[in-house]
């Protein structure tokens, strides 16, 4: 739980928490785009991952194998973000392809989100 806390401080990058749990869920994306089954690719992602993606990833990845997830684990949990990012993303794409094409997308709070350079 150190770890954890040391998270939400502001370091000398004036990173706050919002700011590195965006850099966490674009490390998860780039490892999904990595996978050979990946069910996305976000090609970008590797470059929002930053100095705390890794390591935002791996804390939250070990809580949640034993304290939260414990039926998927430490890996289930990387993926959950992994299906969540595809149906979010899924349902998006349904909702504009059911329109005119006069409808947009504004994605408050989005952190790091790269959809719109997906492939």
């Amino acid at each position: 739980m150190k770890e954890y806390g040391e998270l939400q401080e502001v370091g000398d990058d004036g990173l706050t928490w919002a700011n590195k749990t965006a850099q966490w869920i674009a490390y998860e994306r780039m490892l999904e785009s990595e996978r050979p089954d990946a069910i996305f690719n976000d090609p970008i992602a590797k470059y929002f991952a930053g100095d705390h993606g890794k390591r935002c990833s791996d804390t939250f990845s070990s809580m949640a194998g034993t304290h939260m997830f414990t039926d998927i684990g430490s890996e289930g949990f990387i993926q959950y973000h992994a299906s969540r990012t595809k149906l979010i993303s899924d349902h998006i794409s349904k909702w504009i392809s059911t329109t005119d094409g006069t409808k947009q997308v504004l994605n408050m709070g989005a952190g790091m989100d790269t959809r719109c350079y997906w492939d």
